[in-house]
């Protein structure tokens, strides 16, 4: 059986403790490290923001666009709004429901089915505006809006490139516009 050879100044429990970190440079590192997430944390907030603006916009025109596709599919007239007891309210935001609007007159009755709603969170900065008069949007059978064309803005006061329009026509077809958006500057 070969004998173990000792290497020379060093013992197997030595070994393992001679590479560690001074205090001095864990400090060093932790200096280094908070240094630059506090050049990189504008940069998240801003990314973030820009986030949240476009998971908004893709779920204002999925509700939008599915809404119009059941009024298609379901030969019903379907209203969407944000719901105070039972009622469409004159302010236009989330959370937005589709229902079944039978009678059309923006009331969630008994005898019409609640379809959807949807939520989301918007920062405390930023307002979403349905440029007319009612606080709500109503798809007719043939997946038109009647006479009712309008948008649905969103302004962020905070960051004003994250602004968009949903621009809904009479035929019922949405175009997302981000430039002239009508939003404060």
């Amino acid at each position: 059986m070969p004998a173990r050879r000792r290497v020379q100044g060093f013992s197997r429990s030595s070994f393992f403790f001679q590479f560690g970190l001074t205090l001095i440079e864990l400090i060093l590192v932790l200096a280094i490290t908070a240094i630059l997430a506090g050049l990189a944390s504008p940069a998240i907030s801003s990314w973030v923001d820009t986030a949240r603006s476009k998971a908004v916009r893709q779920q204002i025109s999925s509700l939008l666009s599915d809404a119009r596709y059941r009024a298609l599919s379901r030969a019903e007239i379907l209203t969407i709004c944000r719901l105070e007891a039972g009622q469409c309210s004159s302010d236009f935001g989330f959370p937005l429901s589709t229902f079944v609007d039978l009678d059309k007159d923006a009331v969630l009755d008994v005898d019409e089915a609640l379809l959807s709603e949807v939520t989301a969170r918007i920062p405390e900065k930023a307002r979403i505006n349905w440029n007319r008069k009612g606080g709500y949007l109503r798809f007719w059978p043939n997946g038109g809006t009647g006479a009712l064309t309008g948008s649905v803005t969103y302004c962020d006061s905070e960051t004003p490139k994250n602004d968009f329009r949903v621009v809904v026509a009479r035929t019922g077809r949405l175009r997302i516009e981000k430039e002239d958006t009508g939003c404060p500057p």
